[in-house]
């Protein structure tokens, strides 16, 4: 029997053989899937890990910025208010009208105008000069020059010094807007530029493992934030000297802006006499020429003037704002001082100074980008907005701010008048608001504790969404740049150079430039996180932008029209949403957005709607025609839209009143200019080359066809032609202007798929008017945005289509064409 046991394992032997093999394999291979499921576990953990850690950086990145602003705020309005001390205009005309009432006994002449050209009872002296003073401040600086002032201003007279103070007011409360602004664009570039190094520089840090050190060295981890040697130039040094080139927008760079902005206030202001009425439609017409002065007349002007000499110092002046803000003359670092026995001294101090000079060579390119001019407009109007839209509205004018809970959507407005003399108050006050800062950490920390903003304007330019984008835009390029110069600082610190003497002259630290290293494998995908939201909406997350895509892109056809780089990461970023304890403070109200509104008309282009037909695949076009047959239905829906004004028509009145100068009481000439607005239909010439001849321009609408070729056939002199939209409509609007065209109503974009897909790359584009035909339709051209599924437009009701049309829409219709019963339906989407 053990015999017959053995023959049959000796037989079988080779079975068993592959049978465990077979086992063994199966084990193993059920080892290695194990251990790649948790190696993909672990990795997406540390990338989930890994972008909640920038995210948290790059807010917290934000909040420093605004922070670092609130305390250089102070230093401003020593500046400019002490330099414009228009309170101590007020104090003279107060003592000049005391001595006159004493004079004369009582209060009767008090009141006698010395302008001629105004009645005398159209102005209160004492209640200009108390509106003056209610919230009007001294600052301690002012005191200092006070008697000198007081001096000269005794020399002139009444209407000398309310001439002296229309100017001073204005001038002072318009130049710490641009400074604001600028302050804050600057301290958001230096500061997500220090950013990026702090965080490349930790994120190498851990990705490194620590190098092997002997066994009996005992040495102190250090991971503080006075380890100031790091790697990617993250030292104290640089950065303090990089920071401190503040100083020469704080001290230089304002007051030449003061000098700019007080040219463009007498130009436009000089006429103006404070004891005339005014309305606040022709004071935002006022605000808007001194911005046209200030920032240029046309798109081409603003695109061209350059903000570099007011915000960083030449270099020839570079060492004189290091001297003048106490670098040279006293160092506060913390790290060890090297003394030039130190061989690696003159090393350490050559990388730091190429370090700090790559920082302020692309601080100079970011701020000569046309990124930075589109910002910098929307921050402005986002500020001058809030000081003419809400203060002057609600303090001079006396224009109820809506109430916050109210559903109505019609509101009264009503053409209220003011004396200038009481706008001239508000401004002197709002100079105060506008410069209010903290260098206190605990006054902000109150401020946050009770819900409020120290600075309203400060809090309205954090509003502004393409800051936000520009912040990250800056916070995630130039990795590879940043990584190349890691290499070739390790490769410098590495080469030992000789001891140098105090005689000898100083080694040579040319090194080979080493090619350009990758960026650390977490850091581009981190930085992706920046603009994931939009991914998550519906649209494509693009490839982390680089330099120079970013200083080097075109200059934007329009300066309203977003930079590519923004409109990707717009939406994306965190701290962008409204604040809801501050937003009724922050936004202008809806019935009297006038300065906004006005500064859209002459600064920017109408706002788009595309109007097109699609079947339910979003396909448009089969060989240059319509895949369906013609629709009348249709069609005469497209005719009205296309032709009926709105009866509000915005765009109309203020272009119309931008170009007539139209004065303060004409109303029936405002209200027959908006009867006789058109509204504009915008296509490409192939669109354009369908239309019948006969029909060709389309009637009762401003037709802009948009082509390469000034020769277009059966065109009018009427027809605008352009190479593109923007350029199309900015001529158009100078048409307007000048009084060679009829004031725009409504801007349709009607095709073809090349001129919708540029109207959508458009901020301008708001709505989409939208026509669903149903069936299967055969078709080679597509509308270049699918609607339902991009979640960055919405659907909107059927009350709110009737209202934006301006009629009772029959939303699904059946029309029988040939035989064939063809339906569709009318849509309105607009972007969210």
């Amino acid at each position: 029997m053990l015999e017959g046991t053995r023959r049959w394992f000796r037989r079988n032997r080779t079975r068993f053989a592959v049978g465990a093999g077979s086992l063994g394999l199966v084990y193993l291979a059920g080892q290695y899937a194990w251990s790649k499921w948790l190696e993909a576990r672990q990795r997406m953990a540390d990338e989930r890990i890994s972008k909640e850690n920038l995210r948290r950086r790059f807010e917290q990145n934000q909040e420093d910025c605004t922070y670092t602003v609130l305390a250089l705020l102070p230093t401003v309005r020593e500046e400019i208010i002490g330099a414009l001390p228009v309170e101590d205009i007020t104090n003279e005309l107060q003592r000049q009208r005391s001595e006159k009432i004493a004079r004369s006994g009582g209060p009767s002449e008090a009141a006698s105008s010395e302008y001629p050209s105004a009645p005398a009872s159209t102005i209160d002296d004492s209640a200009s000069m108390s509106s003056f003073q209610t919230g009007s401040y001294i600052h301690a600086s002012q005191m200092a020059d006070s008697q000198d002032g007081r001096s000269l201003l005794k020399k002139k007279s009444k209407a000398q010094l309310w001439n002296d103070m229309k100017i001073s007011s204005i001038t002072r409360a318009l130049t710490l807007l641009y400074t604001l602004s600028l302050l804050t664009l600057l301290t958001r570039i230096q500061l997500n530029l220090l950013g990026r190094r702090t965080y490349l520089s930790s994120v190498v840090s851990l990705a490194s493992p620590q190098a092997a050190t002997d066994s009996t060295h005992i040495s102190m981890e250090n991971n503080d934030d006075d380890n100031y040697d790091n790697v990617y130039g993250n030292d104290f040094e640089t950065n303090r000297k990089y920071l401190t080139f503040s100083w020469w927008l704080l001290h230089k760079g304002s007051k030449e802006i003061a000098d700019k902005v007080s040219a463009a206030v007498r130009h436009v202001f000089g006429p103006v006499n404070p004891r005339e009425d005014m309305t606040l439609e022709r004071l935002s017409q006022l605000i808007l020429e001194v911005r046209k002065q200030v920032e240029g007349a046309t798109e081409t002007e603003r695109r061209e003037h350059r903000w570099l000499s007011y915000m960083l110092p030449p270099r020839h002046q570079e060492d004189f704002v290091l001297s003048e803000s106490g670098i040279d003359a006293m160092s506060t670092s913390p790290a060890p001082q090297v003394t030039s026995q130190d061989p690696m001294h003159a090393v350490k101090m050559a990388a730091s100074n190429a370090s700090l000079r790559r920082l302020l060579d692309e601080t100079s390119d970011l701020i000569d980008s046309p990124t930075f001019t589109h910002v910098f407009t929307q921050v402005l109007n986002a500020t001058f907005s809030h000081l003419i839209d809400y203060r002057v509205a609600t303090e001079a004018f006396k224009i109820s701010p809506p109430a916050p809970d109210s559903l109505s959507r019609i509101t009264e407005i009503t053409d209220k008048k003011c004396k200038f003399a009481q706008t001239l108050a508000v401004f002197c006050r709002q100079a105060h608001i506008i410069a209010a800062g903290s260098s206190e950490p605990d006054d902000l920390v109150v401020a946050e504790s009770v819900g409020s903003q120290v600075n309203e304007y400060l809090a309205a330019i954090d509003q502004v969404k393409d800051l936000e984008a520009f912040a990250a835009v800056i916070y995630s390029s130039n990795f590879e740049f940043e990584a190349a110069e890691r290499e070739q600082k390790e490769t410098t610190e590495h080469t030992a150079p000789p001891v140098v003497s105090n005689d000898a002259p100083a080694p040579s630290t040319d090194v080979p430039a080493p090619s350009p290293a990758q960026a650390p494998a977490l850091s581009i995908e981190e930085m992706d996180h920046v603009w994931s939201r939009s991914q998550a909406e519906g649209s494509s997350a693009p490839d982390a932008p680089t330099y120079s895509e970013v200083v080097q892109a075109p200059a934007p056809e329009s300066s309203s029209s977003q930079h590519p780089d923004l409109q990707e990461a717009q939406d994306s970023q965190p701290g962008a949403q409204e604040n809801p304890q501050t937003s009724e403070q922050q936004q202008p109200p809806e019935q009297h957005k006038t300065y906004a509104m006005a500064a859209a008309a002459a600064t920017s282009i109408p706002p788009l709607t595309l109007i097109v037909a699609t079947t339910a695949k979003n396909g448009i076009g089969k060989n240059g025609t319509l895949p369906w047959p013609m629709l009348k239905k249709e069609m005469a829906y497209f005719a009205r839209i296309t032709k009926r004004v709105p009866s509000s028509a915005p765009d109309a009145s203020l272009l119309a009143e931008t170009s007539s100068q139209l004065s303060d009481s004409s109303e029936t000439a405002a209200t027959a200019t908006i009867q006789e607005a058109q509204n504009v239909v915008v296509m490409g010439r192939k669109t354009w080359e369908s239309i019948p001849p006969k029909f060709r321009p389309l009637p009762q609408r401003t037709n802009v066809v948009i082509s390469r070729s000034e020769k277009l056939e059966g065109a009018s002199e009427d027809v605008i032609v352009g190479d593109s939209i923007s350029s199309a409509l900015s001529s158009l609007v100078s048409k307007v202007k000048e009084g060679q065209a009829a004031p725009l109503g409504r801007v349709f974009v009607i095709g073809g798929a090349a001129i919708y897909k540029q109207a959508l790359d458009m901020e301008q584009a708001k709505s989409i008017l939208l026509t669903i035909v149903e069936g299967e339709w055969d078709c080679d051209t597509d509308f270049p945005v699918d609607v339902e599924a991009d979640q960055a437009w919405s659907r909107k009701q059927k009350s709110e289509l009737d209202g934006f049309v301006g009629e009772d829409v029959e939303e699904k219709l059946d029309e029988e064409v040939k035989g064939q019963k063809v339906g569709y339906e009318f849509r309105l989407y607009e972007r969210v």
